[in-house]
This record gives C-alpha cells, sequence and structure tokens, in this order.
C-alpha cells in the first residue's frame, strides 16, 4: 500500500459512479495548484481512496476486521 500524489489514469469508484481523479478534483473547484498534494491511497491494483473525498466503493472491504487510516490536517 502506498501514499502517493494523484497519476495522470488514476481513477475512483464513488456512490455517483466512476470518474477521472483529474475530473473530479476540477469538479469540486480544487486550485490546480493544490491538487497534486492530495494524498492518493493505492496498491498495485489502483486507487484505495483519496483524502477529502473518499474511499473507492469498488475497493471498500466487505468483511470486519478491517483497516482504517485517518488523516489529520495539521495547520
Amino acid at each position: 500500500i502506498l501514499l502517493r500524489p494523484r497519476r495522470t489514469w488514476d481513477t475512483i469508484s464513488l456512490p455517483g459512479g466512476s470518474k477521472s481523479l483529474k475530473k473530479l478534483l476540477i469538479d469540486r473547484k480544487i486550485p490546480a495548484a493544490q491538487r497534486d498534494a492530495i494524498p492518493v491511497v493505492a496498491d498495485d491494483a489502483g486507487v484505495l481512496g483519496v483524502y477529502g473525498i473518499g474511499v473507492d466503493t469498488r475497493r471498500m472491504a466487505n468483511t470486519l476486521p478491517a483497516v482504517q487510516l485517518h488523516f489529520i490536517k495539521k495547520k
């Protein structure tokens, strides 16, 4: 599991459907200068989740226990 910036072909599936991270961040009006600083949690198969956006619904745990990651924004 990696914590990394977004990559060109990253996509995420959310309850509203699947979308590229590029389009999703544009739709959410995140300034271009800040987009590459948003942490992406991924593995070899692709995106698991994105900070401030959510977890990929295709990759969510079906059973418990599951691993939870908590991000804390420092000021």
